[in-house]
């Protein structure tokens, strides 16, 4: 198929391209996001293609996990040009997610210790968190698997030999629903008892969603986000209906034990008062009548609840259930008159499985859609519904009424309590401030203290003398007030004499003010406790906290649902995600759970901005997360749990299943070798993965700077070559770049990459040559360049993989290594090129430091670089460098030293050194000759001097080489000598030690080189000028 190929040709195997395609139902993109990621696009992060049968594959491999490959473009390179970013760097990328969680599969042997966990087969995560609760309860799940079926003689499918589904009349609808029915119950016995003895880390469901159908027996379309009440309704209703058929249930179908575990009794009793017409009188007279003819009607109904819904505002669980069991309305009587109203729902039997489920999605009008409810919802780990039992209605109503009380006088409390701790308060601005009273009344008496203190009055204050007023009575307390007031009017304003009292006074009231507070908040704690007690007389049906099911995301239309179940025996709680499974402490199912609670209340309007702003980045970082269904368990069946032995292994089921499971663990041992090859495919994959994702960082880092590395200038431009620049001060990267080229640059990223992620990873070494054969599958998908990638050769020079067996030449064996870099070498190869430039910057700073004088020592620092290193070899655009500049300063110093006849005699000594250099170096001959004849005219002797200088090295070579009477030629290398002997003379004891502390790399030292070079080149002729006219001059 051209859609296997396609896939193939982005590095895939074909078997996993073609379980990729029938996943996606021949659909190529989602596919190869099936094939990166593990699980198929959707336009939600759980929705997916619906599917109706089995899609686990059995056969060929899993899919792997590396990131999806971004549009591919026409030429190799460090990565996909046409990408804004490289790949795998998108910001919302969960990296570590792709490359370090192993979505369990039906390939892998399921842990020890863990339960079984149910595949995923198209956005079906709400049924596995229901079909895992429902597993866990023991006695749903004994009842399941004691459930036989013996079809009846006169069944149609039976009679006929016809399937169910081939007729359309009502009739036989029915019983397409009933057989359905039948054939879901055994597909959950089925499903529950491989969960049991399958040794396979999780089972599909598919075969039992495929049972499900609506009134008419047609399919029940699962995989869409639905209301997740409604579905587990028709679930229930359908498992019932095939629990009727039960061949060992009794003879009354009505007793069906499953009805009592999951479904309640409740009754409504609706109540309002309906008066005759004779009593719609206006005056006083005919309201007493209205009161005398009216009459209170009431009706009941009873009906079976599965659920009970509680809307989240209420903020936890009692008094949500309280809301919705009892509800104030506007009636209309039969004979049209207005009413109002009550209605109040008792719960007459309770189900021994308690569903709570929290309204958390509603509509918002603004923007006409569903919105989620993210609010914090508490609830307990017991809870007491006998409160809202009917057999209670006579004392639950005494003590409604009495909380009534309580609560009237807790708000009569709170008020006074917030008049006492949050005293308005006017601000400058007019803006209202709310303080607490007794800070305010001790801040007030602080203040008059403190300035009276100021005031430098001998009066001893009340404080130190120790006369503090006893607290007073308000009355007498309110006296002395006006008191002080009054010889405050007639004394004058800000009076000494009345400083003092006045601060006592505040005290006083601050200190009766703060024991009236203390006795308000004791008694709100003692209302508290009374609340929290009152309906104790009542509790004794208790139910314990089972199973939460949770959603994660933040749209009410899409996101992840996953369960939370609580291990009675070894007292911990499981988290059931679809196929993984794993155990979790009580703080992480509750952290989950709870929601998210306002934090913005009570707020300046600065601080809820920030909060905001916190929330919705710490949103941007994980999904939303909040409970959506309680369960609660019967405390009598929990303590049957505890009373249980662990027999989980033991229970009966059908041989037949038994022997179908059975088979299937021998099938997955034999299996087994091939899937740990898999899974030790997918870590090398995963480990490649991580070097990819190391590399495209560095890459998008790379790519600016190399702007930088095209910038450097041209020495050989003349109308440029002042504006040089060497960017390989910047970064090794750049270096690399200047001196071999971008493929050089790829090979180190990639090698640093590799050695980061070996550090950090930790792989054997054994599997790199396999985890670079994947790098480089990944590197071709992304159009990256690969060749420092070879296929590692045995030691006779033969591919690796080559052999007897054909399959041993494909992608399973075949080993890559990386082509050697020879990384120390390239840093000491840096670390020259460092020191060049220092030593480099040096010279040129003495020169803009001290001006022409410095010339002999800057030139004398230059020749000693260019002698000591081979720059030619090390990095040519430095050799080009020191050379530009020292023919310059050189050849215009020359110029200057003709023009003054008088002086030159005084120039002699470095006239010859001149003369030494230009012989040594490598310069064109057209411009060097005629200079070393100009030189040679106003120094004749300088050629004897060269050659007796060479003659004596040349003698000393070779007396060391042990050939005292040959004269040996003279090399490049005794050329250089020599050029090093004569520059140590002008460099002042300098050497190239001297600069090896050299500065780090990046920008301080770019620029410092730049800015120096381009001084220099720019006055040269002026640096030249001044040493003759200094020099000479001197010796003048």
């Amino acid at each position: 198929m051209a859609e296997i190929q396609q896939l193939r040709d982005m590095g895939f195997a074909a078997a996993e391209a073609e379980v990729a395609l029938r996943e996606a139902s021949g659909n190529v993109e989602q596919a190869l996001e099936l094939l990166l990621t593990g699980a198929l696009r959707s336009d939600s992060p759980d929705e997916s293609p619906k599917k109706t049968g089995s899609v686990s594959p059995k056969d060929s491999e899993w899919p792997e996990l590396p990131k999806k490959p971004p549009p591919t473009p026409s030429s190799p390179s460090g990565y996909g040009k046409s990408d804004a970013k490289p790949p795998g760097l998108e910001q919302d990328d969960a990296l570590g997610l792709s490359l370090e969680e192993n979505v369990p599969t039906p390939q892998m042997p399921r842990p020890a210790g863990l339960p079984c966990g149910l595949l995923n087969v198209g956005n079906t995560c709400y049924v596995n968190s229901l079909l895992q609760t429902l597993f866990h309860a023991e006695e749903f799940r004994n009842q399941v698997l004691h459930f036989e079926y013996e079809p009846k003689p006169s069944d149609a499918t039976e009679t006929t030999g016809k399937s169910p589904e081939s007729s359309p009349s009502e009739g036989l609808a029915a019983k397409r629903r009933q057989h359905h029915a039948v054939q879901l119950v055994l597909e959950l016995r089925r499903l529950f008892g491989y969960c049991l003895h399958s040794e396979r880390s999780c089972v599909s469901p598919s075969q039992l969603i495929a049972e499900l159908v609506d009134q008419h027996g047609h399919k029940l379309p699962v995989g869409g986000q639905e209301d997740v009440s409604e579905f587990m309704l028709k679930f229930v209703d359908q498992l019932e209906e095939g629990f009727a058929e039960n061949k060992n249930a009794e003879v009354d179908k009505e007793t069906n034990p499953l009805h009592d575990l999951l479904f309640g009794e409740q009754v409504q009793i609706f109540s309002y008062r309906e008066t005759d017409s004779e009593g719609q009188q206006e005056d006083a007279e005919g309201e007493k009548k209205v009161a005398e003819t009216s009459q209170l009607v009431v009706n009941e109904e009873c009906s079976d609840f599965l659920q009970i819904f509680l809307d989240v505002k209420y903020k936890n669980l009692y008094s949500a259930w309280a809301a919705s069991s009892q509800q104030d309305v506007d009636y209309t009587t039969p004979t049209g008159s207005k009413a109002a109203g009550k209605t109040r729902v008792w719960i007459r039997r309770l189900p021994k499985l308690l569903f709570f489920q929290l309204q958390r999605v509603t509509f918002d009008p603004e923007t006409k859609e569903q919105i989620k409810l993210d609010d914090e919802f508490d609830f307990d780990l017991s809870i007491y519904p006998d409160r809202f039992l009917e057999r209670n209605q006579e004392e639950v109503l005494k003590v409604e009424a009495k909380v009534e009380l309580l609560r009237m006088e807790q708000c009569e409390i709170e008020r006074a309590l917030q008049s006492f701790q949050q005293y308005p308060a006017e601000a400058t601005d007019g803006e209202a401030s709310l303080l607490p009273v007794t800070r305010l009344l001790y801040g007030a008496a602080t203040c008059l203290e403190r300035n009276f203190r100021s005031t430098g009055s001998s009066q001893q204050s009340p404080l130190n003398s120790g006369n503090v007023i006893n607290a007073k009575s308000a009355s007498d307390l309110c006296n002395e007030l006006r008191e002080l007031r009054h010889s405050s009017g007639h004394s004058g304003s800000g009076s000494d004499s009345a400083t003092l009292p006045a601060v006592t006074l505040l005290r006083s009231l601050a200190e009766a003010c703060r024991t009236q507070e203390e006795h308000l908040e004791s008694e709100k704690k003692r209302l508290q406790k009374e609340l929290s007690e009152a309906y104790h007389a009542v509790g004794q049906s208790e139910y314990q906290l089972f199973g939460i099911w949770v959603h994660q995301g933040q749209d009410a239309r899409s996101g992840h649902y996953l369960a939370f179940l609580k291990d009675w025996r070894e007292d911990r709680w499981m988290r059931f995600s679809d196929s993984s499974v794993s155990f979790v402490t009580w703080e992480e199912v509750r952290s989950a759970a709870v929601g998210a609670a306002d934090r913005t209340s009570d707020r300046t309007a600065e601080k809820a901005e920030k909060a905001e702003k916190a929330e919705k980045s710490e949103k941007s970082e994980k999904s939303s997360s909040s409970a959506y269904v309680l369960v609660y368990m019967e405390a009598s069946l929990v303590r049957a749990h505890d009373a249980q032995a662990c027999q989980e292994k033991n229970l009966p089921i059908s041989s037949e299943l038994y022997e179908e499971i059975q088979a299937d663990n021998i099938v997955l041992q034999n299996e087994r070798g091939s899937w740990e090859q898999q899974v030790k495919t997918r870590e090398l994959r995963q480990h490649a993965q991580a070097i990819f994702q190391h590399y495209a960082g560095l890459l998008h880092r790379w790519e600016p700077r190399k702007q930088l590395g095209d910038a450097a200038g041209n020495p050989h431009d003349p109308n440029h070559r002042k504006m040089l620049n060497d960017p390989a001060l910047i970064c090794l990267e750049l270096y690399l770049y200047r001196s071999g080229g971008e493929q050089d640059v790829w090979h180190y990223l990639l090698q640093s990459s590799l050695e980061a992620q070996k550090e950090v990873r930790s792989w054997m070494p054994e599997d790199e040559g396999r985890i670079l054969f994947f790098l480089a599958e990944t590197l071709r998908s992304q159009s990256c360049y690969v060749k420092m990638l070879q296929e590692k050769s045995n030691e006779d020079g033969s591919p690796s993989a080559e052999g007897d067996n054909e399959a041993k030449t494909t992608s399973q064996s075949k080993e890559y290594e990386l082509m050697d870099i020879a990384l120390p070498q390239v840093h000491e190869r840096y670390k020259n090129v460092l020191i060049q430039a220092y030593m480099l910057d040096e010279a040129l700073n003495l020169l803009k430091k001290e001006g022409g004088l410095a010339l002999p020592r800057a030139i004398g620092l230059l020749s000693l670089l260019w002698a000591h290193y081979n720059l030619d070899m090390d990095y040519r655009f430095r050799h080009n460098e020191v050379l530009l500049v020292l023919s310059s300063l050189m050849y215009n110093t020359v110029t200057c030293i003709e023009q003054d006849e008088l002086s030159r005699s005084a120039f002699r000594e470095l006239g010859e050194y001149f003369f030494i250099v230009l012989h040594c170096v490598e310069w064109p001959r057209g411009w060097k000759t005629p200079l070393q004849n100009r030189i040679k005219a106003m120094f004749p002797q300088c050629q004897d001097l060269l050659d007796l200088e060479l003659a004596n090295i040349l003698k000393a070579r070779a007396q060391r080489e042990g050939a005292s009477g040959v004269t040996p030629t003279a090399t490049f290398a005794d050329q250089k000598q020599l050029v090093r002997q004569r520059s140590l003379l002008f460099t002042d004891g300098k050497t190239v030690e001297d600069f090896e502390d050299h500065p780090p790399p990046g920008d301080t030292f770019f620029e410092r080189h730049r800015s120096l070079w381009s001084w220099t080149m720019t006055n040269e002729k002026v640096l030249a000028q001044e040493f003759v006219a200094l020099a000479g001059g001197a010796c003048a």
